[in-house]
């Protein structure tokens, strides 16, 4: 991992403060984004069997739009596009390829993801935030196919992912290929996790329309990042991401959601289950 300037991550965390989200541009080398490809494979080749079917038909998430077949390992929670599976929930392609999402404890079962989570850099920035207790408490692998309708509405982290105070967590972004326009960029809504405080979680009411409108796409910035960038984003900042259109492209990414044990506790939901924190000295 490139040792970054302190100038460059206090700058990006000045930012993140303020608007809600930054970028770190150069966080991963051309290798290390390898090093999580090649963890990820070797992973899918110990535990999905591509003779067999998946475990389980459908799962809604990110909505009821986009239900995705899911297979479930141990610890982990692996979806498939629907598009990917046959009537006989056997998948049409590759593993590789046709994932979507694998989680959430990879900060305690992938060595490369231990490895960011316990970096210089991780650690300047907590310090810069000023974090007594920092710990993180969920990760994921996300991929979206150019022949997937897979995308993010607009939402708000702590809506689902909950800390008491709510909103006191946020996520480290790091994409493993180029996040373009095309392909289904991150979009942000500066400042709205100041405009916008999370008053009801999902805890409280199955509808995020209770803490704010449906917001117009003006009121989004789009944030294209080459490979190995990352993005910090509060959460409760406002975002979502359009469909993948960059025809036989697969957009990939990393997620490490953090959070200050020393000034928060967290709660369970059938989105994020109690996980096991990653504490960062």
């Amino acid at each position: 991992m490139p040792h970054l300037p302190d100038s460059i991550l206090k700058n990006a965390v000045t930012t993140y403060l303020r608007k809600g989200f930054a970028v770190v541009p150069n966080f991963l080398t051309k290798l290390e984004i390898t090093a999580f490809n090649d963890e990820c494979k070797t992973f899918l080749d110990k535990v999905i069997d591509e003779k067999r079917p998946l475990t389980k038909l459908k799962i809604d998430f990110p909505d009821k739009l986009t239900a995705m077949h899911a297979e479930y390992v141990k610890d982990y929670q692996i979806l498939f596009q629907p598009n990917a599976v046959d009537e006989k929930n056997l998948l049409k392609i590759s593993k590789y390829d046709a994932l979507s999402f694998l989680g959430m404890e990879l900060h305690h079962k992938f060595d490369n993801f231990r490895k960011v989570a316990l970096s210089y850099e991780v650690k300047s920035i907590f310090k810069a935030l000023g974090y007594q207790q920092p710990a993180i408490f969920a990760s994921t692998i996300v991929q979206k196919r150019s022949k997937d309708k897979f995308k993010f509405k607009q939402h708000q982290d702590a809506f689902y992912e909950i800390t008491e105070p709510v909103g006191t967590a946020g996520t480290f972004w790091i994409a493993l290929t180029d996040s373009s326009v095309e392909s289904g960029c991150l979009e942000y809504v500066p400042e709205s996790h100041i405009l916008y405080p999370v008053k009801k979680t999902i805890l409280e009411s199955k509808d995020e329309s209770v803490n704010y409108k449906e917001l117009p796409d003006s009121a989004f910035e789009k944030v294209p990042v080459e490979a190995g960038s990352m993005v910090i984003h509060n959460a409760m900042t406002i975002h979502r991401s359009a469909e993948n259109k960059k025809s036989g492209f697969i957009r990939r990414s990393i997620g490490l959601v953090f959070y200050d044990k020393k000034m928060a506790k967290r709660k369970s939901t059938n989105i994020v289950h109690m996980t096991r924190d990653l504490m960062v000295y």
